[in-house]
């Protein structure tokens, strides 16, 4: 086909349409935002839920380098997610609890080398309990818990181990939302429904994080303390290690929505 060749159909132009959650501030369960709100407006008249992405970028803090459960990697964090119409708020058109659950097994069932390479470059899959080449985390000066001989006897830390605290890294996630309804390939026709409303509810962290030292940062073999108090070494005076409340930090969520228009040749 060439540029003086008559086109079997009109061409269709696509674009996405950023909309933002209701609420725009950085969302942390320790700042009370355990739901995250979006209102997909009726002008937009239709969108397509498996080319519609989802993305924030993440950041972990606190003990123990924590990291999203491999088994369901960014989705983790997702207990319920709920979908109503935009007029009314009042008719549930799909509610999804134990989100992250469905995702798991998902995940499990489809696991493959081309799809484990996609959640590992946009889902924010950390595959194992790994020091180095960790996606969230990483030791100053490049330097790991594990550096030494000392650590992996067991033995008491040393400057080498200690000297440095782990510093956390923003991780950005683009992923599709993988319910029936946000996952399907037709259109939604938002127009129809007056819009839509869509709230997402945060997973206990106790159940969606996994830590690279340890459980919940106690763990006998990676000598870290379960507060922040002095840990005794060969380092002078030891070091104090920060407990920080919140394990995860969710910013500039967005829902990316792709759209088609299809161009009319004039009458």
């Amino acid at each position: 086909m060439d540029l003086n060749d008559t086109p079997i159909a009109p061409p269709i132009i696509s674009e996405s349409i950023v909309v933002k959650p209701e609420n725009q501030n950085n969302i942390t369960k320790s700042n009370g935002n355990k739901n995250i709100a979006f209102f997909l407006p009726d002008y937009i008249r239709y969108f397509l839920p498996n080319q519609s992405y989802f993305q924030a970028n993440v950041e972990m803090t606190g003990r123990g380098r924590p990291i999203p459960s491999p088994t369901a990697a960014f989705h983790s964090f997702w207990r319920k997610i709920t979908a109503r119409d935009g007029a009314t708020n009042s008719h549930l058109l799909q509610e999804t609890d134990y989100y992250n659950t469905l995702v798991g097994q998902q995940f499990t069932y489809q696991k493959t080398d081309q799809l484990n390479n996609q959640r590992l470059m946009f889902e924010g899959l950390q595959p194992n309990d790994s020091y180095d080449n960790n996606l969230y985390w990483e030791q100053q000066g490049g330097k790991t818990w594990a550096a030494t001989a000392d650590c992996a006897a067991l033995a008491p830390p040393t400057t080498t181990d200690t000297a440095q605290a782990p510093t956390s890294k923003e991780v950005q996630v683009s992923t599709t939302l993988k319910t029936d309804l946000l996952n399907t390939d037709k259109f939604i026709p938002l127009n129809v429904l007056g819009g839509m409303h869509l709230q997402m509810e945060i997973e206990d962290f106790r159940r969606s994080l996994e830590y690279t030292t340890g459980s919940l940062a106690m763990g006998n073999s990676n000598r870290m303390s379960p507060g922040s108090l002095k840990v005794l070494g060969n380092v002078a005076g030891g070091f104090t290690w920060p407990v920080l409340p919140q394990p995860v930090l969710l910013q500039r969520v967005m829902f990316m929505l792709y759209i088609e228009e299809q161009l009319r040749p004039e009458m």
